[in-house]
């Protein structure tokens, strides 16, 4: 079937939201029945039929949403995906001394995306 290439972590975090795995807002409840395990890493060769997570939902109708929401967040390449660094580059604050909110970011090679604030 192929290798998993890439995933979409925003919407598979969004999909345990959905789930009821997480909160929208501060008051909202957590079920913690609900969510994504044994998630295959990537690089992972999958042969059809094989296993690549485990949904975990409430109800028929919510894994079904599920199922086909973390279908569309990952790619499969027929080739062997080519490992990159998970961290590019730092960005640190300026020469000046001038302080960023960003000044500790880091471009992440997921997905092209800039992320992992500290």
């Amino acid at each position: 079937m192929g290798y998993l290439n890439a995933t979409d972590t925003r919407v598979l975090g969004l999909v345990v939201v959905r789930l009821g795995g997480g909160r929208r807002r501060p008051d909202d409840s957590v079920d913690p029945r609900v969510g994504l395990s044994a998630m295959r890493p990537l690089g992972t060769q999958l042969q059809r039929g094989e296993p690549f997570a485990k949904v975990h939902a409430a109800t028929a109708a919510d894994a079904d949403v599920a199922v086909n929401a973390v279908l569309a967040a990952i790619e499969l390449s027929p080739d062997v995906p080519v490992e990159s660094a998970p961290i590019l580059k730092r960005v640190s604050a300026p020469a000046d001394g001038r302080r960023y909110p960003t000044a500790n970011a880091y471009i992440c090679s997921t997905l092209g995306k800039v992320g992992g604030r500290q």
